[in-house]
């Protein structure tokens, strides 16, 4: 394999990082979205509890399993958040070596006073080195996919968890229109 195929390559790798922070964006969507359904919903019966006379064993059930969902949607709502906006910047390298600005946005803005000092520096790189600074950038870009799907994760399970006091709230609420 030639360089140039080497760096076409990594390149391609590179592109395919936008289409894997998109897929990501997108499941957080869905997950901001359903937390948003659910909250509404435990809203709803949680003001369902104070405009009836309930039972108050069943009025103190339905606050506290209401209660429970928020929280846990509170805490899927926040790592679908995280999972989206990472909040740490990755700049490894970038203040060691000046070719590896090529591949950090930020850094490249940055550094360069202008285009020809850009130009300049890009023309004296090797094929090897850009393919050395391009695999560095791409490997922090997949530990970064690979926080970011971990935190998406873990929105889901919290997800998934309200669920449960979810349908109890409203096992509960069915309860106290029997009583």
């Amino acid at each position: 394999m030639t360089k140039k195929e080497k760096l076409e390559i990594v390149r391609w790798l590179l592109e395919r990082n936008d289409h894997q922070r998109a897929s990501v964006a997108s499941r957080a969507a869905i997950v901001v979205s359903a937390d948003a359904l659910l909250i509404s919903g435990a809203t709803f019966l949680l003001d369902s509890t104070t405009s009836t006379n309930y039972l108050v064993v069943l009025q103190l059930m339905l606050i506290a399993f209401v209660c429970i969902t928020i929280i846990l949607l509170i805490f899927s709502l926040m790592y679908a958040t995280a999972g989206v906006i990472h909040w740490k910047i990755i700049r490894e390298d970038v203040a060691r070596d000046v070719h590896q600005r090529f591949f950090c946005p930020h850094a490249t803005v940055t550094t360069f006073k202008g285009f020809e000092e850009y130009e300049s520096t890009f023309k004296k790189t090797s094929d090897e080195q850009l393919i050395k600074f391009a695999l560095r950038r791409l490997w922090a870009m997949q530990n970064l996919f690979r926080s970011r799907y971990k935190t998406l994760q873990k929105a889901v399970l919290f997800l998934l968890l309200s669920v449960v006091p979810f349908l109890a709230s409203i096992i509960t609420s069915l309860l106290t229109r029997f009583y």
